[in-house]
């Protein structure tokens, strides 16, 4: 009985879980980013900085971190020579602001 009933929690959890997901819009793309030409291989590491409307994207290959304007995907700069970036972080403090691109 226990067996049966298990069962039928799952069936009635998974047809709840199925109904909320067709009900869900699909996903609208927001921005598209522009990366450098000149930029090859993969982007392991990501950082987003909200308050400053920035995104940090570690470019390995390239030995950079590229910073993008965050709502308009424009490209912005890039940070380096680094040797391979990892672990982009910002911290806000009052009026003061960092970021750190680890090694």
């Amino acid at each position: 009985m226990k067996k049966s009933g298990a069962i039928g929690l799952t069936a009635a959890f998974l047809t709840v879980l199925t109904a909320a997901a067709q009900a869900a819009p699909p996903l609208k793309l927001v921005v598209k980013y522009n990366i450098p030409a000149s930029v090859k291989g993969r982007f392991d590491h990501l950082g987003v900085d909200p308050g400053y409307n920035r995104s940090f994207w570690a470019a390995e290959s390239a030995h950079e971190v590229l910073v993008f304007n965050l709502r308009t995907g424009r490209y912005l700069r890039a940070i380096g020579p680094i040797g391979i970036p990892h672990a982009e972080r910002c911290e806000h403090n009052g009026r003061q602001k960092g970021c750190q691109h680890q090694n």
